[in-house]
């Protein structure tokens, strides 16, 4: 089996595009087992200095780290080819 896939999507909670984008990252994770990735969910509007911290400047993102590697993609992933694609690699 290959590296645990860290998955951390910020969002602010209430606002379309992060709803969308969880939702759709939620949808793209039920085809993929559970034990090869583990999915921390960031709430920018409780949490505001975590993304100052983390260095995020865009809502929503959502941040892959596979061993020493770190992606991110932005936006409401509705792109479900480049979502699957992200989640992959």
């Amino acid at each position: 089996m290959g590296d645990l896939i860290e998955l951390k999507i910020y969002i602010t909670s209430g606002t379309d595009n992060s709803e969308q984008a969880l939702t759709q990252l939620r949808m793209a994770l039920e085809n993929k087992p559970s034990d090869c990735f583990r999915l921390e969910v960031i709430d920018l509007k409780g949490e505001p200095l975590r993304g100052l911290i983390d260095g995020i400047v865009a809502i929503p993102t959502l941040q892959r780290k596979v061993g020493l590697q770190t992606d991110r993609l932005i936006g409401n992933l509705t792109d479900i080819v480049v979502l699957d694609s992200f989640l992959s690699l």
